[in-house]
């Protein structure tokens, strides 16, 4: 990662009459040319064949990935394409990492790179958006939204930002982290249990129970076809003490273990 060349290559893109599709040439090449794979370090390649989600992938460990960019940096969400085909991906196994480039628009510079593993990514951070219009060529299509304010802070990795680049045995390592996190987490359980790490990690290092039902509310907008959503907290952070994020202390306190 240390010898990445942060000037993305625009030869070319005069063939493109779209910014957007200048946009996804240039940045999709430069991802393919200068950043291996996030789990193996292997290098990603373009897919024959256009998918439905995901960009690039890796041959060697077959991990896929999404490629998202703008001329700003991210921020607390990232439109995507499709409601329905994001929502099938999502809870499948072939689920795909996302990375979100910033990029300096005028000389295809690259600011900032993040990347959003696929075991972050779940259904309720993916927001419908409104149907497009019965006047619309699309008419009826339905785009939608990933809630990255939905993130915990373990869910987003900073790869470049304003030009520094984190070495390829960190990024490495949180991946397999992260990988061993969920590796007993159903693809029905993941959301809780995001949402909870995501709350404990807004908490003092040592906190109550009452302080993680404060955020029943906002838990009950998430999930609302839960209606017990004080047993569901209770539970969750029996699960997130015997993953080692937490400690139970007794007395209904708790201490975070993983920050």
């Amino acid at each position: 990662m240390s010898t990445i060349n942060l000037s993305m290559e625009a030869a070319g893109l005069d063939r493109y009459s779209n910014p957007s599709q200048q946009a996804r040439v240039c940045t999709e090449r430069w991802l393919i040319q200068q950043i291996p794979c996030p789990a193996c370090g292997a290098s990603l390649e373009e897919f024959a064949n256009n998918q439905p989600v995901a960009d690039v992938y890796c041959k060697q460990c077959q991990e896929q990935f999404e490629l998202k960019s703008g001329k700003h940096n991210v921020r607390s969400s990232i439109t995507d394409g499709a409601y329905r085909t994001m929502l099938e991906r999502i809870t499948s196994p072939s689920c795909p990492s996302l990375f979100y480039l910033h990029y300096r628009p005028g000389d295809w510079t690259v600011q900032n790179l993040v990347l959003i593993p696929k075991y972050y990514l779940d259904a309720s951070m993916i927001q419908a958006r409104k149907p497009l219009a019965a006047t619309a060529r699309r008419a009826g299509w339905q785009g939608c939204i990933i809630r990255l304010d939905r993130l915990p802070p373990e869910g987003k990795l900073i790869l470049i930002q304003q030009g520094a680049i984190t070495p390829a045995e960190v990024i490495q390592n949180y991946w397999e982290t992260t990988q061993r996190f969920f590796a007993q987490t159903t693809i029905q359980r993941k959301g809780w249990l995001i949402q909870m790490q995501r709350i404990i990690q807004q908490l003092p290092e040592e906190f109550d129970l009452a302080q993680v039902y404060d955020f029943e509310n906002e838990l009950a907008g998430i999930f609302p076809e839960n209606r017990n959503i004080r047993p569901k907290i209770r539970q969750q952070l029996q699960v997130l003490r015997d993953l080692g994020a937490c400690q139970f202390l007794g007395n209904g306190m708790y201490r975070k273990t993983r920050v």
